[in-house]
């Protein structure tokens, strides 16, 4: 199950959801400047969403597998909006198959938004093409 953490969540969990950030996002763009501390605030005023894939097992706690953290760009001269996966981060090793399943969640929330598009902030090839494939053209 995918859920878009609330602001109690985010300070609850803040370490962690740092840890994903740090080992997901290029150490050169979280070193410059209060970065973390702006995503922090960004993520407490939803101007950028953390996701969590939570797997529930019978009789066990629920397990975080992946962190998602999405933001809503706005491009003014086209007046259009992407909902952008700013980082993608795995607590256990992650499949196409385990993610794609995960998307549509992601591509409601974009839509309901008023988001025409998908897109990836990232040099990992896999996650880009994550993203391609659920392009606003699949969305239909």
């Amino acid at each position: 199950m995918l859920l878009k953490l609330l602001p109690e969540q985010i300070a609850g969990y803040w370490d962690y959801i740092k840890y994903g950030l740090e080992n997901s996002v290029p150490g050169d763009i979280l070193r410059s400047g209060n970065r973390l501390n702006n995503i922090l605030e960004s993520l407490f005023s939803d101007g950028m969403q953390c996701w969590w894939w939570v797997r529930e097992a019978d009789g066990q706690e629920p397990q975080v597998v992946c962190q998602i953290i999405t933001t809503i760009f706005s491009d003014e001269s086209s007046r259009s909006k992407t909902l952008r996966i700013y980082s993608l981060f795995g607590y256990t090793d992650l499949s196409y198959k385990d993610i794609k399943g995960r998307m549509l969640t992601l591509i409601r929330y974009a839509k309901s938004r008023g988001c025409e598009e998908l897109d990836a902030h990232t040099e990992i090839e896999e996650v880009a093409d994550l993203a391609k494939r659920f392009g606003y053209r699949d969305w239909e």
